[in-house]
């Protein structure tokens, strides 16, 4: 891995864990699927798109408006699914 996609991984999940606040069972659903989707071999790097999604957590993590819900939503959703439980959202 080149040291631009290290860094990447690096910087999304600091921001992320910051935006969700350090919460435990957030916390690991979040850790697997960005280890999962950093090792798939068929997915592209865009720095573009991974600045983006960094200035995105970061509104997350400073205030509690619409993208801090995106994100609780989304990790509540993917965690339902890692353990198979429909979700109510």
């Amino acid at each position: 891995m080149s040291q631009e996609v290290i860094h990447a991984y690096r910087h999304l999940l600091r921001t992320s864990l910051q935006a969700i606040r350090y919460a435990n069972p957030a916390r690991f659903t979040l850790q697997s699927h960005l280890r999962s989707s950093f090792r798939n071999p068929t997915s592209s790097f865009n720095s573009q798109q991974i600045s983006k999604t960094l200035e995105f957590l970061n509104n997350a993590a400073k205030y509690k408006g619409l993208e801090d819900k995106i994100v609780r939503n989304l990790l509540q959703v993917w965690g339902c699914r890692d353990r198979g439980v429909p979700s109510s959202v």
